[in-house]
C-alpha cells in the first residue's frame, strides 16, 4: 500500500509543478529569442569571417543563401544581410510586444540545456534511417565547422520555422480559417517537406536518396514541433546541438 505524502512533501511538489509551468510559459517568451539568438548570430558571422581559411570561399549554406538570394532580386546584397534580416526581425518581435519581459538567466539557461537534451531523439531518429555512423577523429572537427554547423541550424530554423511556419499559420488559419489544430498541423507538414527538399539540388548540394529525405522531412517535422510547442531558441540549440554530434558521430 503506497504511503501517504506528508504535508511538507505535497508542498514541495506543488512548488516544482508550478515552477516548471511557469519556467514552460516564460521559455517562450520573445525576450529569450533575443538574448539568446542575437548573440550567436553576431558571433557566427565574426567567427566564420575569423575562422575562414585563406582563399576559401565564403560558404554557401541554405537559408543564408535564400535571404541574400530574395534580397538580390530586390537590388539588394551584403555578406551581413542575413545576420541583419534575422536580428532585425528578432528585435522587431520584442519591440512590438505591449508590455516589456524582465528576462531571468535561470530560465534562458535551461532553455539552452532543454534544447541540447532535446537533440537526443533527432540523433536516434538519423540513426534509425540512415545507419549508426563511426566516431570521428574529434581533432579533425575543426573550429570553422563547427561554427558552421550552428550558423547552419540558426539560420534554417529562422527561414524554415519562425517565417515560413508563421506565414504558413497566418495562410490556413487566418485566411483559410482552419482550425488552430488542423492549421498547425498542415503548416508543419508543408514546411517539413520544404526543409527536406531544399537540402538536395537545386536548393542544395546533397546527393539525393529516399532515406535522406524521409529522414530531413522527419527532423523538420520534430523541429517545426518543438518550434511552435517550446519556441524558437529551444528548436534552435536542438539543431545546433544535433548538427554538431553529427561532425563528432558521422
Amino acid at each position: 500500500m503506497p504511503r501517504s505524502q506528508s504535508p511538507n512533501q505535497r508542498r514541495s511538489n506543488a512548488s516544482r509543478a508550478r515552477w516548471l509551468a511557469a519556467y514552460r510559459r516564460a521559455a517562450r517568451d520573445s525576450i529569450y529569442s533575443l538574448i539568446i539568438l542575437v548573440p550567436l548570430v553576431i558571433g557566427f558571422e565574426l567567427a566564420a569571417a575569423w575562422l575562414r581559411p585563406i582563399g576559401a570561399p565564403s560558404p554557401r549554406l541554405i537559408a543564408p543563401g535564400a535571404i541574400r538570394d530574395l534580397f538580390g532580386w530586390l537590388g539588394a546584397s551584403g555578406a551581413w544581410l542575413p545576420a541583419i534580416t534575422m536580428c532585425g526581425v528578432l528585435i522587431g518581435m520584442q519591440l512590438s510586444r505591449a508590455t516589456a519581459s524582465k528576462p531571468r538567466a535561470a530560465v534562458a539557461l535551461l532553455s539552452i540545456a532543454e534544447g541540447a537534451a532535446l537533440a537526443l531523439p533527432l540523433a536516434l531518429v538519423s540513426v534509425a534511417l540512415l545507419g549508426r555512423g563511426s566516431a570521428a577523429d574529434v581533432a579533425g572537427i575543426t573550429a570553422y565547422r563547427a561554427v558552421l554547423a550552428i550558423g547552419a541550424a540558426l539560420y534554417e530554423e529562422f527561414v524554415f520555422r519562425l517565417v515560413l511556419i508563421s506565414a504558413l499559420l497566418f495562410l490556413f488559419r487566418d485566411l483559410m480559417r482552419l482550425k488552430q489544430s488542423g492549421a498547425a498541423a498542415l503548416s508543419v507538414a508543408v514546411a517539413a517537406t520544404v526543409f527536406s527538399a531544399a537540402h538536395f539540388p537545386p536548393a542544395g548540394s546533397m546527393a539525393f536518396g529516399w532515406p535522406e529525405f524521409f529522414f530531413y522531412v522527419s527532423a523538420g517535422a520534430y523541429l517545426s514541433v518543438l518550434f511552435l510547442a517550446r519556441g524558437l531558441p529551444i528548436a534552435v540549440v536542438c539543431h545546433a546541438a544535433y548538427n554538431i554530434a553529427m561532425l563528432i558521430w558521422r
